[in-house]
């Protein structure tokens, strides 16, 4: 085991043991955001999720349009962690915490040898998964597939032994509904490239992610980031307790007291909208949704809407980025992006 595990892979641990995760039954993935410092004292785990579901389009479209930014649309642990961290640094300004993350003219500065890790149990789904899935002789069934209305990009694992290097959404599932959020190998790219402080936060520099440390071997090549790979397996699993669901979601930030528990996009235990109007009750809706961590941006005077647009425009033109040259592959990525990745939080 090489020092970067033995030191990224025991500070998750102890924080699901805090969390009172167990390692018995079920399965799901984890991810955390690790904040480094100086020396070796001061790392610690800021963020831990786990979840593997995303809605489906019919859940925040047509009718139901209003609901987009107040439901979590992609459960995902690696999306859930970006979430996290963000709600971290508003909860850090919010408390006039100023040890990590302080403000100078107006903009977010991370305090100087302080920077950030992501930790992930498993391959995030999307091209970086594809070369396990290519080694275990996966088949598709395709006649399974529903097709999204833009053919530029891919659902799911959809010719996957045909095509590389395209934009994939969720699910992988052949049988699952349509969904709109993109995949976690996207989305990592994209924010590792235009800042994990997307349109919510305003910063001095771009927050990203040193090192991505994923526990699996079969990590697809050319993905453009950081990986660190871990070769010891991790396998964390939900709790024992009868009252939790296979399809729920966890996210918490250093500073709660307990984790936020979601269903379908909504604080666990609420009542699901109903029709006619499809109205959300403001208590189901968690406190990491869209609408709910832009309003505490926006209380702090720190929205960034418009330099975020700035700037992911520029990523989406620079044809010496590396997401452009990731996206190249197959296709005119310029397009594309354009066209299909004006929200990335999906």
């Amino acid at each position: 085991m090489t020092s970067i595990e033995e030191s990224w892979t025991p500070l998750v641990v102890a924080q699901c043991q805090k969390l009172g995760l167990q390692f018995q039954k079920g399965w799901t993935v984890v991810a955390a955001v690790i904040l480094f410092g100086a020396s070796a004292k001061h790392d610690r785990v800021i963020t831990l999720t786990t979840g593997i579901k995303c809605l489906p389009l019919s859940s925040y479209s047509g009718e139901r349009s209003h609901l987009r930014d107040h439901l979590i649309r992609d459960s995902h642990a690696e999306v859930l962690s970006r979430r996290a961290l963000i709600a971290f640094i508003l909860s850090q300004i919010e408390s006039n915490d100023d040890s990590v993350v302080f403000i100078k003219n107006g903009r977010i500065s991370i305090r100087e040898g302080f920077h950030f890790g992501l930790w992930i149990s498993h391959l995030p789904c999307g091209e970086l998964s594809m070369g396990s899935y290519y080694r275990d002789g996966s088949q598709e069934n395709q006649a399974k597939r529903t097709r999204l209305d833009t053919p530029s990009i891919v659902r799911g694992r959809e010719h996957s032994h045909l095509i590389r290097g395209v934009m994939r959404t969720k699910p992988g599932r052949a049988d699952a509904p349509p969904c709109g959020s993109l995949s976690c190998s996207d989305k990592l790219l994209l924010w590792n490239e235009i800042g994990w402080q997307g349109s919510i936060l305003i910063t001095n520099d771009l927050l990203e992610m040193r090192n991505i440390m994923i526990c699996c071997d079969n990590v697809s090549e050319e993905s453009g980031l950081p990986i660190v790979i871990s070769k010891s397996p991790f396998s964390l699993m939900h709790h024992t307790s009868k009252d939790l669901l296979d399809n729920m979601a966890i996210i918490w930030h250093e500073g709660m007291e307990k984790p936020e528990l979601l269903v379908d996009g909504r604080q666990f235990g609420s009542a699901k909208p109903k029709a006619p109007h499809w109205k959300l009750n403001p208590s189901a809706e968690s406190k990491f949704s869209q609408h709910s961590l832009t309003s505490r941006a926006r209380s702090l005077s720190l929205d960034a809407d418009n330099n975020y647009e700035l700037k992911k425009n520029e990523i989406f033109e620079d044809k010496s980025s590396r997401f452009y040259r990731w996206r190249s592959i197959k296709t005119d990525s310029s397009s594309i992006l354009r066209d299909n990745c004006k929200d990335p939080m999906i």
